[in-house]
């Protein structure tokens, strides 16, 4: 899928004047705009650091500048920072 095809989003969350959304089928994350423009995207199949597997939660934490992944069953239920 390429840039603002989704499949199976499951959560979105804001920070600042984007909205970072858990693609969950293409196993990334996409980051938009709130116009909907297209900024960037991160993650990739797999099981290994900066890899997802269903990715099904994500949160900023923007004091720390940190993005937070929850990830499914398939990937022993993991949390990447």
């Amino acid at each position: 899928s390429g840039e603002l095809q989704f499949n199976d989003p499951l959560s979105l969350t804001t920070c600042g004047k984007y909205l970072y959304i858990a693609d969950t089928k293409n196993h990334r994350i996409q980051v938009v705009d709130y116009d909907g423009k297209y900024i960037k995207q991160f993650g990739k199949e797999g099981v290994g650091p900066g890899e997802m597997k269903r990715p099904r939660g994500v949160f900023v934490d923007r004091d720390r500048k940190l993005i937070y992944v929850s990830e499914g069953e398939e990937s022993n239920s993991r949390i990447q920072v």
